[in-house]
Order: structure tokens, then C-alpha cells, then sequence
């Protein structure tokens, strides 16, 4: 699990070795080079850029540290929140150039965004917990919809809802089944959680992670064994130890 997550680790070193390649051509040219009315505004480059690379290499140390001690280190939040969102767009399109999977970027921002979560130790109320759901882990067969309430499930067990309004049953937490993205935002604002357990893709994992800022999202990746949107599934212990560290705040490795 821990390789997975040195994929964004490493496309931000990457990036802070490329930015210190850029800076240190900006000094060169200052000091060997006479550029007139341009010296002035290649200072202002170089102190941009000796900010710029101050914060992302103390974001990567701090999100190294984080993952290492099992703990987030509170004077270096704010660092980690710009290696973790602000430069997030930017670690996949360097990570595209690398020819590393974007699938493959955006699970490593997951797994390490659920390591820190994790590690927080946030203890939250059962009713201040929503695991959200996408609609396709609903067998496309099935006749009894569950997007507008989760409920109308007969519990057949052919799909994985069954075991997941069990596991919301069992700890009393809230549980909703999404369409989009738009739905998901629109159940947050109506549930207003303090913690969400969210199930989807990717994308839509990192991209919803994103969204509520904020607040603690633990994010699983669906099995997807017929494609992409289509019958997939999830692993029912990974959303119920997620429901139980924030519950019980029992640390998830």
C-alpha cells in the first residue's frame, strides 16, 4: 500500500527538482549575463520561485513525515494542504508527461489522503457520518431503484447495497446513493456530515475529496470486475473500518 502512495510523493519531488532547475537557470543568467531593464523582473521571478519551492518541498516533507509517523504534524498543515490540492492538478499533468497513469495518481492521492485522515484520530458521532455511495454499485438488472432512497432495496444480495445498509445499520451512521457529482454535493448540504466514507472511482473520489475541503472524507475505490460504471463492487471491510475510525478512532492502516 505504501508503494502506492510514493507515486504522488515522487511526481512532487519531480516537480520541486524541475522548479530548482528553473531557479537556479534564472541565478546563472542574473550573475553571468547582462540583462538590463529585465534585471528587476528576473528578481521578482527568483523570489516567486524561492517561495514557491520553500512551500512545496516543506508540503512533500510534511506529507513524508505524516505518513511515516502515523501522525500529521499541525505546524506543517498548511504546507501538506498545498502539496495535497492546491498542486494537484499540476502532479497530473507531470505525471502524464512521466507516462504514469492518471488512475494510478489519483489513488495514490487517495490512499494518502486516507492515511492522514486516519491518523487525525477525529472521533465523530454516528449521525454525523455519511457513507456515500455511487449508483452503479446496483445491479443493472435490478428493478427496484435506490437512488432517490436507499431503502426501496429488497436486500437480495446480488450486489453489495445489502451489506452496506447493514454496515449503516449497525453504527447508525447515514447512508445515501449518488448519481454525479451534483446529487453527492446535494446530499453533503443536506446531511451537513462532519465525516463521509465515500465510495467511487478515482476521479470522482479525488474530485469529490476536493469539493468539501475540509471535512474528513475516507475515500475506497470501487472493484470494478465488468468495467467502468457497470456492476461494480466494493470491499464491505474497508467501508466498515472506515466507519469505525472515525466512530472509535481506530487507526487504519
Amino acid at each position: 500500500m505504501y508503494g502506492r502512495k510514493r507515486v504522488y510523493i515522487g511526481i512532487l519531488t519531480i516537480l520541486a527538482v524541475i522548479v530548482l532547475a528553473i531557479y537556479l537557470l534564472f541565478i546563472y543568467i542574473i550573475v553571468t549575463r547582462r540583462i538590463g531593464l529585465y534585471y528587476y523582473i528576473m528578481i521578482g521571478i527568483i523570489v516567486f520561485l524561492t517561495i514557491f519551492i520553500i512551500i512545496l518541498m516543506m508540503g512533500t516533507l510534511a506529507v513524508v513525515l505524516s505518513l511515516l509517523g502515523k501522525k500529521p504534524i499541525k505546524v506543517l498543515s498548511g504546507f501538506m494542504s498545498f502539496a495535497l490540492n492546491t498542486l494537484y492538478p499540476e502532479v497530473l499533468f507531470f505525471g502524464g508527461l512521466l507516462g504514469i497513469d492518471r488512475d494510478k495518481i489519483m489513488k495514490s492521492f487517495a490512499e494518502i489522503n486516507n492515511n492522514i485522515v486516519a491518523s487525525k484520530n477525529v472521533k465523530i458521532a454516528p449521525e454525523d457520518i455519511l457513507i456515500l455511495l455511487p449508483h452503479c454499485l446496483q445491479r443493472t438488472t435490478c428493478v427496484h431503484r435506490i437512488t432517490t432512497n436507499i431503502n426501496n432495496c429488497r436486500r437480495c444480495g446480488k450486489c453489495d447495497i445489502k451489506g452496506l445498509i447493514e454496515i449503516a445499520e449497525r453504527y447508525g451512521v447515514h447512508i445515501v446513493v449518488a448519481t454525479g457529482g451534483t446529487l453527492a454535493r446535494k446530499a453533503v448540504k443536506n446531511y451537513k456530515p462532519k465525516a463521509i466514507v465515500a465510495v467511487a472511482c478515482e476521479r470522482d473520489l479525488t474530485s469529490g475529496i476536493q469539493d468539501v475541503n475540509g471535512i474528513p472524507v475516507f475515500g475506497i475505490v470501487n472493484i470494478r470486475p465488468e468495467g467502468p460504471c457497470y456492476n461494480t463492487r466494493v470491499d464491505l471491510n474497508l467501508v466498515e473500518n472506515a466507519v469505525k475510525n472515525f466512530i472509535d478512532r481506530r487507526y487504519i492502516q
